[in-house]
């Protein structure tokens, strides 16, 4: 007996006996598709025993050529989005590359100024995957669910960028920053489908999407939908020119947000030492992004500013000499302390409880002398919601940009905020720890190096 797999793994059964025809006849229905080995004849619907005998020996002497179109892939996906709600299982195949897909992924990439940081296999998934195993990217797709859509380009384009997205934009992909990972990768395919697709306009796109809606319970559609127009409009604005959105009245449509200095930062200017290799915006944020990768500070937002761009971290929460809290409380918003030495200090933090020390840090490269400033104060409420707020990547515009050390240093802030156990509601500190400790013990500092 022949187990036969197709590409979503269901199993088709043609029993070779010895007699003259077979018991059971092969599935000719269209579920079976295509097999590695092709469709049967539709006459084929008994095989004498000769027939099947000289099947098995093709399959035995030619291996390579019938049995290499399925293979087992062994990758970790443990960290994983889907655009489905249905979810694959453990045991995954590699089929035969559909040459039509990967054009779709080259141009996908080309009109987001990418180099491809993943690999795209044929699998059995239900329409497309975005899997990170270690540090090697996989972007999974079934052949037979772009065959069957194949007449909706818009769509096919719509969630290949989605999970291209997340490989590109380097998302965690481990549920902890479901909503920020899943709206930028929305937005990175707004953009892809403005450049790509601009003739069928935006309401004609989303009425194709609305049609197929999917969206983890963390994240609601209308929200993703939101995120999804912001890139169509971002990418519709910096095709207008480098300058736009510096200047622009309606403020959904420029590139990235504007940032403006408020409340009492501390700041201070990193040595022009450490970016003295750099030539361009785009490497500046290079090395920002890996000294920033290297502690854990994967959630970053990106403004304009006159003249260059600010680069915004998450809000995190750190111990008193300045090395960043560990485990899951860094990210959280509210106190937690649950390593008490004794009962005594247990009723000691119930009676005088210490208040949560949060922070978070911008670095803005500009050429301007004097930082662009808000009227008022700052309202700590907001800060959580800045990197959110903020684009998820540089765009080209300002990362082709000539870098000068000298005219443009990188300044660094510090926004330094505690949130007492009593109201959970945070506050600014006004005289807080000089920010060079807050660079030191971050491990930020010693990371940022261009090469």
């Amino acid at each position: 007996m022949i187990q036969i797999y197709s590409p979503r793994l269901e199993p088709r059964f043609i029993l070779l006996a010895p007699g003259r025809h077979s018991r059971r006849q092969p599935d000719l229905s269209l579920r079976s598709r295509p097999c590695f080995f092709g469709n049967f004849p539709a006459s084929f619907r008994w095989w004498p025993a000769s027939r099947a005998i000289l099947f098995a020996l093709a399959l035995t002497w030619f291996p390579g050529s019938f049995l290499a179109a399925q293979e087992p892939l062994q990758i970790d996906t443990t960290r994983r989005s889907l655009y489905s709600g249905v979810n694959f299982g453990t045991e995954l195949y590699r089929f035969t590359r559909d040459e039509t897909v990967e054009q779709m992924v080259e141009a996908i990439c080309s009109a987001a100024d990418r180099t491809r940081n993943f690999q795209v296999i044929n699998a059995n998934v239900p329409n497309v995957a975005a899997v990170w195993s270690g540090n090697t990217g996989y972007l999974l797709y079934n052949r037979r669910y772009f065959y069957e859509n194949r007449s909706n380009r818009t769509l096919l384009i719509t969630i290949l960028a989605h999970e291209i997205g997340h490989l590109l934009l380097d998302h965690q992909l481990n549920g902890r920053f479901r909503i920020r990972e899943e709206t930028g990768a929305d937005e990175f395919a707004g953009q892809t489908l403005m450049r790509l697709d601009s003739l069928s306009g935006l309401e004609k796109v989303l009425g194709i999407i609305r049609a197929v809606p999917f969206s983890y319970p963390q994240v609601p559609w209308p929200e993703r939908e939101i995120a999804l127009e912001r890139g169509w409009k971002r990418a519709a604005a910096l095709m207008q020119g480098p300058g736009f959105g510096i200047n622009a009245v309606n403020l959904e449509e420029v590139p990235l947000p504007r940032f403006q200095i408020s409340g009492c930062p501390n700041r201070v200017a990193l040595s022009p030492d450490q970016f003295s290799q750099c030539h361009t915006l785009g490497d500046v944020n290079a090395t920002l992004c890996r000294a920033l990768n290297a502690r854990g500070y994967v959630q970053r937002g990106y403004f304009c500013v006159s003249g260059g761009f600010a680069l915004v971290t998450a809000v995190e929460q750190f111990n008193p000499g300045g090395t960043s809290m560990g485990g899951e409380a860094r990210w959280q918003d509210y106190p937690r302390r649950d390593n008490f030495t004794g009962i005594l200090d247990y009723l000691y933090s119930v009676i005088f409880p210490e208040p949560a020390r949060s922070r978070l840090f911008v670095f803005i490269v500009s050429d301007q002398a004097v930082l662009e400033y808000a009227p008022g104060c700052l309202n700590p409420a907001d800060a959580p919601g800045w990197v959110r707020s903020g684009g998820d990547w540089l765009p080209d515009y300002l990362a082709i940009k000539n870098y000068d050390v000298q005219e443009s240093p990188v300044r660094a802030l510090v926004y330094e905020f505690k949130v007492p156990v009593s109201n959970l509601k945070m506050r600014e500190e006004c005289e807080p720890m000089p920010i060079l400790t807050h660079l030191q013990q971050s491990g930020i500092l010693a990371g940022i190096q261009c090469r």
